[in-house]
């Protein structure tokens, strides 16, 4: 003999009939969906830890930031950003970058001469700027152009001239980048 759902049972149940699975299964489906939303909305709205960055390439002491330079370097560690090197570019910038430096715990320098700018550097100015990045807030050697990206752009003398820095200025630098406690 073949029962259906409701034979056999004592009293009859909404639960067992068609009309009511669909409705408690609607529940269900109403109810699960729901639980998504919330536990979605809260994942996407939850706090999460920031990584720090460290931004090894700026130049902050550019005149675009002129009006509002205090108030950003100040800031930083605000917006999530721990460190920053600013590089500088040429004879001019060795001193700024060094001098932001001196000013932001947060700011170190490399001190360089971009190849677009090796045209002034001599055996005088090549001493200075060795003396400059023997600076204990200077933490790298840059800019030197050794990206090559313009690689017609800058005659190999002017090259040379980065690499020559690179490789005697940078052994005070290297040698001592320890002494620094900076989170990489």
């Amino acid at each position: 003999e073949h029962l259906t759902l409701n034979q056999g049972v004592q009293g009859s149940s909404p639960w067992r009939s068609t009309r009511g699975r669909r409705l408690a299964m609607s529940g269900f489906v109403a109810f699960s969906l729901f639980i998504n939303i919330y536990w979605s909305i809260r994942f996407l709205f939850r706090e999460v830890p920031m990584t720090p960055i460290f931004d090894t390439h700026a130049h902050y002491d550019d005149e675009a930031f002129d009006p509002d330079r205090d108030e950003l370097l100040s800031g930083m560690r605000q917006h999530g950003i721990e460190t920053v090197i600013n590089v500088s570019a040429d004879l001019d910038s060795v001193n700024s970058s060094l001098d932001l430096a001196h000013k932001y715990p947060d700011v170190f320098a490399a001190v360089g001469i971009h190849p677009s700018e090796t045209m002034d550097l001599n055996d005088e100015t090549f001493e200075w700027l060795k003396e400059k990045a023997d600076d204990e807030r200077c933490v790298a050697i840059g800019e030197i152009g050794l990206d090559y990206h313009f690689l017609d752009e800058y005659p190999d003398p002017d090259k040379e001239k980065g690499i020559r820095f690179f490789a005697e200025g940078g052994r005070a630098v290297f040698r001592d980048i320890t002494k620094f406690d900076i989170n990489v």
